[in-house]
């Protein structure tokens, strides 16, 4: 997406609100006709107080006129800003629900390359910045383009000699404005960037938490929080000190332009050319002048700004997926697992997992042990279908699981980890994953299964109850638990289970055993086991520095 395709992208989203941008158009164009107007009535007023021609009850009609007039546009210029709001409001949503709709389907290796900060950063403040400039930004650009071809026009009028005057004060006052307001720019680039890499750190400090007070390093995040707000410091201050010598250069400028308006002014009063109410009214629309000559040069400069947030928002938006799905259902009620030569190797790499071969027959069930780094993780990942095995192919009923569509293969694959994520929602909507088609006793029959229906009862509210701070106030196995509970509601066709490495009490061990034992039921299931109970009557398979052995039974490389 680039400066054309957004603005493409902005008439699309106006046409689905072509009712509220008309009514915001009409009351912004309304402001401006309005505030071309007033001077004119003003004028109209002081020369018929020195004009006989004109009677008392004209020039107080006039003067109502003209309070009216201002009143009207105050009462525009309010509902024009409510409604620049409510739109701004709704693209900033629009923006963000596209860029999250795109990233929740893009591969696992994007996360990889971006941190949790900058796509909250991007995610949060782009879309703001991006809907808050886009509402206004064309509306403006034209309305001040209106305003001042306007205002010259309407001079140029009443005389050709100041319309020449009125617009070289124009031209000067434009590009020393425009060149003041650039000389800001990079400082606000840094500012920018500055505060991305502090949301960054902050968003993985908090993450980390516990690691962080574990290792006490928390001296050390502070330190280095603290010197990227010393550089987010001298940016800002930099800025700062640029933005108050361009406030205080342009009210100088400013000021000499009236005082050779004032001038040219009386000259041409006291030359009989212009009358005293054209005098007042020329000086107002030279204050008018002001306001559009200062937007416009600030608008060149914020469109700086606002290409760079197109451009990071454009390459969220138009990332895709790099893995390719095809559209095949998986419609039988278990499937068979084989890993035809499967080799893997994270980016340039050394292979991570080399010629693995092995087949699990559909409906068996199968462990996987290995020391930490032998594969065990980056098997499971394959399996998912989250990365593209560098060679080989892995088979489900013989079809290569990128046939299938994602959406069959999320749905046909269940999968426990270790690292369980609790949204801060109801338990309701954590094990149900917001699927409203699902019913409460649907839930709390697969809390049953998962042995921790009497614990959710338990709780304040139930199924109501709020997991908060990522479900801190479960175990680990309770965690588990709760997923199992996911995947009785998701009946998926093949399971894979991360058997806790924690110790867990004899009561939740029991429980997950029994859970697992019915998840798995009929089912095709790998067990990443960490204990040699866990493999009792069951297949194993053992990786070692990512190269397989298949063994029968526990003998072998317990005893070796």
């Amino acid at each position: 997406m680039n400066n054309k395709q957004a603005f493409f992208y902005f008439l699309r989203f106006t046409k689905k609100h072509i009712i509220l941008f008309i009514s915001f158009a009409f009351c912004f164009f309304s402001c401006i006709g309005l505030t071309l107007y007033i001077p004119q009535v003003f004028q109209k007023f002081i020369d018929g107080i020195g004009l006989t021609v004109y009677g008392n009850r004209t020039i107080i009609l006039l003067g109502l006129t003209y309070l009216i007039i201002v009143l009207a546009g105050e009462l525009l210029q309010n509902l024009r800003d409510i409604l620049s709001t409510i739109f701004s409001w709704k693209l900033t949503e629009k923006v963000r629900q596209d860029i999250f709709r795109n990233i929740l389907n893009l591969d696992i290796e994007f996360y990889s390359q971006h941190s949790a900060g900058e796509l909250t950063e991007c995610i949060d403040g782009d879309s703001e910045a991006l809907a808050s400039s886009a509402s206004r930004f064309l509306l403006d650009i034209a309305a001040n383009i209106l305003i001042l071809l306007g205002v010259l026009l309407i001079i140029f009028l009443i005389s050709v000699k100041l319309g020449l005057l009125f617009s070289f004060f124009s031209c000067i006052s434009f590009f020393s404005m425009l060149k003041l307001s650039e000389s800001g720019t990079y400082a606000v680039k840094e500012v920018r960037k500055t505060e991305e890499k502090i949301t960054s750190l902050v968003t993985e400090a908090i993450t980390g938490r516990e690691e962080l007070h574990i290792l006490k390093a928390e001296n050390k995040i502070l330190q280095k929080l603290t010197s990227l707000y010393m550089e987010l410091f001298k940016y800002k201050k930099s800025f700062r000190l640029r933005f108050i010598f361009t406030v205080e250069l342009n009210n100088f400028i400013l000021l000499l332009e009236k005082c050779g308006l004032i001038i040219f002014l009386f000259i041409f009063y006291k030359n009989n050319l212009i009358s005293l109410g054209q005098s007042f009214m020329l000086y107002n629309y030279f204050m008018f002048l002001e306001w559009p000559i200062q937007t416009l040069a600030e608008k060149s400069t914020t469109f700086q700004g606002l290409s760079a947030n197109i451009s990071r928002i454009s390459r969220l938006i138009s990332e895709r997926p790099k893995i390719g799905f095809g559209s095949k259902k998986m419609d039988s009620d278990t499937y068979s697992i084989e890993f035809k030569n499967v080799s893997f190797s994270y980016s340039s790499r050394e292979k991570v997992l080399d010629s693995i071969n092995f087949k699990i027959e559909a409906g068996q069930h199968c462990g996987l042990q290995g020391r930490t780094g032998s594969g065990k993780t980056t098997l499971i990942k394959l399996l998912l279908g989250l990365y593209v095995p560098s060679q080989g192919s892995i088979l489900f009923n013989g079809i290569p699981i990128f046939d299938f569509s994602k959406e069959e293969l999320m749905k046909g694959i269940g999968y426990v980890s270790q690292e369980i994520a609790l949204f801060y929602a109801s338990i309701r909507d954590n094990v149900r994953m917001f699927d409203k088609s699902i019913s409460d006793e649907q839930i709390n029959e697969a809390l049953k299964k998962s042995g921790m229906y009497e614990k959710i009862s338990a709780l304040p509210g139930g199924l109501d109850y709020i997991c908060e701070d990522g479900g801190a106030n479960f175990s680990s196995g309770e965690t588990q638990l709760l997923a199992c509970a996911r995947l009785f509601l998701k009946k998926s066709k093949i399971i894979i289970l991360d058997e806790p490495t924690a110790k867990l009490d004899k009561e939740e061990q029991e429980k997950l055993s029994m859970a697992f034992a019915e998840l798995i039921k009929n089912k095709t299931a790998i067990l990443i086991a960490h204990r040699k109970e866990t493999l009792q009557n069951m297949d194993c398979l053992i990786l070692e520095k990512g190269k397989l052995e298949s063994v029968k039974n526990l003998g072998g490389w317990y005893e070796r």
